[in-house]
C-alpha cells in the first residue's frame, strides 16, 4: 500500500474512532425513510471495507449509492473525498471535502481533514482559514492537537514562522498527558524537524493518554546516538506520518527524586548585571511530603523580611528548580518548602535575585536533607492457562516482583503483581515464551518507591 493511502486509512480510522458519524436531514428538511437510512448506512459500511481493503473503485461506487441515498451525511462525503484521494482524483476529492465541510461546519475534525488536504495541495492560506476555525470550535476539547497538525503542514512551507506560531500556540493548550514515565533520546537527520517531531509528540501523548508508558522525547539536534529506527510504535509513526529520518536511542524510564530530612536552608544573591545591581536573601524550610502528594510551597514570613511583591518570584524560582533533582538531575517529588525569612535591600531588591536566591537555597537545602531516588511502580495483570502458572510467577520473581494475588476465572489463572518498569522491558516477549503464546497481560502505573540498587544508574 502507498505512503498516501496508508495515511488515508489512518485518517479513516481516526475519524471513526472518535465518534463523528452523524446523519442529518435531507436537502429540503424531509428525513429519508427507514429503508433508506438502512440502505445509505449498509453502503457505507462496505464502502469503508472496501476503502480499508484497497478497493478504491468498489468504494467508490458503494460511497456515491449511500450518498444518493442520505446525501446530508457528512461523513460518507468525508470518506468519499479520502476515496477520490487515493484514486489522485484531487478534483472529486476537494468537491468531496467542500461538501462534507459544508454540511458539518461544527465538525472540528472535518474541519481540520480538510485542512490538511488543503495543505499538501500547497494552499496554505485557505488551510490556515480551516485550522483556526477548526481550533476555535468550542466542542473541540483537543485543539491542541489541531494546532500541532497544522504546525506540521506549514512547515512544508520555507518560511516556518506559521509553523512555529502553531506550536506555541499549541503548548499554551494544557493537557492532562499523565505521568511520562519513559524517555528516549531522538536524533533528527536533518536540522530544524525537530519542530515537527515536537508536533508528532503532542498527537501521540494525546492519542496514547491511557497508557503506561507515555513516551517524553527529547530532541536532539546535534550528537549521535545508536540507529535503532522501527523499534517502538512512536518511532514507526514519526516515519510513517511525517516521512522524517531519525535515529533514536534505547527507550529510558524517568525515575524521580525526593528529599528524606526536614532541613533549613538559605541563600543569598548580591550582584551587579549589565551595571544594575540586584540583591536579595532567602531562607527556606524543607520538609517530605507522603509519597505521590506531590510538591508544596507554602510562604510562612510574619515580620515582612520579605515585602509580598516577591513573594512570586521566591515561589517561580522553588518550583523551577524542583523541576531538576540534586542527584541525577530528575524531577523532584513530595517535597514541601515554605519561605520564613529574608532580607532586601529598598533601593537593589528585584524579582530576578529573589528567584535565583530562592532556586539556590533549594538547591542546598535538598542536598542536605538526604536525598534519594525513586523508581516508577507498575501494576501488572497476566491472565494465563492454570499450566503455564509456574513459569509465569517465577519469571515475576526473577524480576523482583511481588505478587499480590492469583486468583481463578473459568479456566485460567488471574495473577495481580507490582514490578518496577526498568523490569518489564521485554515482558511481552518473555511472557509469550513462557506461556507458548497464550497468556496476555496489562500494566498500569501504581506509584513511585525508592530505588533499591541506585548504584547501577549511578554509575
Amino acid at each position: 500500500m502507498k505512503k498516501s493511502e496508508r495515511l488515508a486509512v489512518a485518517c479513516l480510522v481516526s475519524f471513526l474512532l472518535a465518534g463523528c458519524v452523524q446523519t442529518t436531514t435531507t436537502t429540503g428538511g424531509a428525513r429519508p425513510d427507514a429503508d433508506d437510512n438502512d440502505a445509505a448506512e449498509l453502503n457505507y459500511q462496505l464502502g469503508a471495507r472496501y476503502f480499508r481493503n484497497g478497493s478504491y473503485e468498489l468504494a467508490r461506487d458503494r460511497l456515491l449509492t449511500s450518498i444518493e441515498l442520505d446525501p446530508r451525511n457528512a461523513v460518507t462525503h468525508y470518506t468519499l473525498a479520502l476515496t477520490y484521494e487515493a484514486l489522485g482524483n484531487m478534483r472529486l476529492a476537494t468537491e468531496s471535502y467542500e461538501e462534507s465541510v459544508r454540511i458539518a461546519p461544527r465538525d472540528h475534525q472535518v474541519q481540520n481533514a480538510y485542512a490538511v488536504f488543503l495543505c499538501k495541495r500547497g494552499r496554505f492560506d485557505d488551510a490556515r482559514r480551516y485550522f483556526d476555525r477548526a481550533a476555535a470550535i468550542r466542542t473541540n476539547d483537543n485543539a491542541e492537537v489541531t494546532l500541532t497538525n497544522a504546525g506540521v503542514c506549514m512547515m512544508q512551507q520555507p518560511d516556518h514562522a506559521a509553523a512555529e506560531g502553531y506550536f506555541r500556540e499549541a503548548l499554551n493548550h494544557k493537557a492532562n498527558y499523565g505521568e511520562a514515565l519513559v524517555q528516549m533520546a531522538v536524533l533528527m537527520q536533518t536540522t530544524g524537524e525537530h519542530l515537527s517531531a515536537r508536533a508528532f509528540l503532542q498527537r501521540f501523548m494525546n492519542s496514547n493518554r491511557t497508557t503506561a508508558g507515555v513516551l517524553y522525547l527529547a530532541a536532539e539536534i546535534e550528537g549521535k546516538l545508536g540507529n535503532d529506527r522501527g523499534r517502538t510504535e512512536f518511532v514507526n509513526r514519526l516515519l510513517r506520518e511525517y516521512s522524517l529520518q531519525v535515529n533514536v536511542g534505547k527507550p529510558q524510564v524517568v525515575y524521580r527524586e525526593t528529599i528524606t530530612a526536614g532541613v533549613a536552608a538559605a541563600s543569598k544573591f548580591d550582584r551587579e548585571i549589565a551595571g544594575v545591581p540586584h540583591y536579595a536573601h532567602v531562607e527556606l524550610h524543607l520538609e517530605p511530603r507522603p509519597r505521590g502528594t506531590g510538591n508544596l510551597f507554602r510562604e510562612l514570613i510574619r515580620d515582612g523580611s520579605i515585602p509580598p511583591s516577591f513573594i512570586p518570584a521566591v515561589e517561580e524560582g522553588v518550583m523551577e528548580s524542583l523541576e531538576s533533582g540534586v542527584i541525577v538531575g530528575y524531577p523532584m517529588v513530595d517535597v514541601e518548602v515554605a519561605v520564613i525569612g529574608g532580607t532586601f535591600k529598598e533601593q537593589t531588591a528585584s524579582e530576578l535575585a529573589f528567584k535565583v536566591a530562592a532556586s539556590t537555597a533549594l538547591q542546598e537545602g535538598c542536598r542536605k536533607a538526604q536525598p534519594r531516588l525513586l523508581e516508577p511502580i507498575m501494576s501488572v495483570e497476566i491472565i494465563v492457562p492454570e499450566e503455564f502458572t509456574g513459569e509465569v510467577i517465577n519469571d515475576l520473581n526473577i524480576r523482583k516482583g511481588k505478587i499480590e494475588a492469583v486468583n481463578t476465572k473459568r479456566s485460567v489463572k488471574v495473577i495481580q503483581a507490582t514490578v518496577a518498569l526498568s523490569r518489564m522491558f521485554g515482558y511481552s516477549t518473555a511472557l509469550r515464551s513462557a506461556s507458548q503464546g497464550r497468556a496476555t497481560f496489562t500494566m498500569q502505573f501504581s506509584h513511585f518507591d525508592n530505588l533499591v540498587e541506585p548504584k547501577q544508574l549511578l554509575a
